[in-house]
């Protein structure tokens, strides 16, 4: 995927960011809820940190917006390098197609060529466009991993 999205390699690095502090943001959700589950434990609940309490609580939308609002523009741009990977990979098996001699194309049929083109560059466009789940299961591991052995 790499090789093939030069001149788009910029995006492929913004969106593997993007995605990247996306996760990361999602993966707090165990620390505010060990932060709100504290408070409760060692102040309770009384009408003078009701609004901490609070506080805390919103906390969990406010995680889920910022993360969404990483989320989208990197899957956009995850999808349009999916789709010009795939294009310049095409573009380059066909002209490395054509450009063989007429005696290739005479003892070879043309549609078996087609049809191992459009798989390749279908398997290709499936993996760009899931890229997002290998950075999840990755990341996410990395994160669980980290948190385990610093708690």
């Amino acid at each position: 995927m790499w090789k093939h999205a030069a001149g788009n390699r910029r995006n492929v690095v913004l969106y593997i960011g993007l995605v990247t502090v996306a996760i990361g943001v999602h993966s707090v959700e165990p620390l505010i809820l060990g932060y709100f589950l504290n408070t409760v434990q060692a102040q309770g609940v009384t009408t003078q940190n009701i609004g901490h309490l609070l506080l805390i609580l919103l906390l969990f939308p406010l995680r889920e917006f910022v993360a969404w609002c990483l989320w989208f523009p990197a899957r956009v741009l995850e999808n349009r390098n999916a789709f010009y990977v795939t294009s310049k990979y095409k573009i380059h098996l066909l002209q490395g197609t054509i450009g063989l001699p007429l005696e290739w194309h005479s003892d070879n049929h043309s549609g078996a060529t087609i049809d191992k083109i459009d798989r390749g560059t279908g398997a290709l466009l499936n993996f760009s466009e899931r890229t997002f789940e290998l950075l999840d299961t990755g990341i996410s591991l990395v994160i669980a991993a980290a948190i385990l052995i610093y708690f």
